[in-house]
């Protein structure tokens, strides 16, 4: 369904696993053990108060892995209805540390950057529906410095990239006027692979390849 290396271990999840797991694997030994369960993802969406007891799931999914320095980040999209016929269509953020012992935490802030400031209003043939609490848009990529997203801008109403810094903690649209707005499509990519066939050490050409 989802797979990410980090390190020596590849984390990954099985598409319609029940109960749903994200599974750890280490290349080096071939062994194999539960790193993230369903039980562990429901009791943080319920410490941080992401559902109320009003509602229920009805759908679960991981939407993407993601490495950020130390952190494997796990994006879910949650989807339910309460019990007045409100739904919610979340993209949810959460990650955990592999070398502090692995603890599940919720990323408020980019889940709230991708988060509407508002409720949308559905409609359908001129009917109106229902209130709709749901995502403007969805995590692309991770670099270390930078967490990109595709999202929908209201001002310009267009879907657009975007960017959060995790040092200066800035959110910005990006546009290909920007000179980094190709990064999620090349730089994290290579830098798992640089890390995993070079370890510490930057592979050859980089200095040349790396602006191209």
């Amino acid at each position: 369904m989802a797979h990410i290396a980090i390190g020596k271990d590849v984390y990954y999840s099985e598409e319609y696993a029940m109960p749903f797991t994200i599974m750890k694997y280490n290349v080096e030994d071939g062994s194999r053990e539960e790193a993230v369960s369903e039980k562990r993802l429901d009791e943080l969406f319920e410490k941080n108060k992401l559902l109320t007891e009003s509602e229920r799931y009805e759908k679960n999914d991981l939407a993407g892995m993601f490495v950020s320095g130390n952190r494997l980040y796990m994006q879910f999209q949650t989807h339910w209805d309460d019990e007045k016929g409100v739904t919610f269509d979340k993209m949810i953020l959460v990650y955990l540390e592999p070398e502090k012992g692995g603890e599940l935490h919720y990323d408020k802030t980019l889940t709230e950057y991708l988060a509407y400031d508002k409720p949308q209003e559905e409609w359908f043939d001129g009917t109106f529906l229902n209130e709709a609490y749901c995502s403007r848009g969805r995590c692309v990529e991770m670099t270390d410095e930078r967490c990109y997203m595709e999202v929908h801008n209201p001002e310009s109403d267009k879907n657009t990239l975007a960017c959060y810094d995790f040092k200066s903690r800035e959110f910005m649209y990006l546009t290909e006027a920007d000179l980094d707005w190709h990064l999620p499509y090349f730089t994290a990519p290579f830098l798992n692979i640089e890390r995993f066939l070079g370890g510490e050490e930057p592979l050859e050409g980089r200095e040349y390849d790396w602006p191209y």
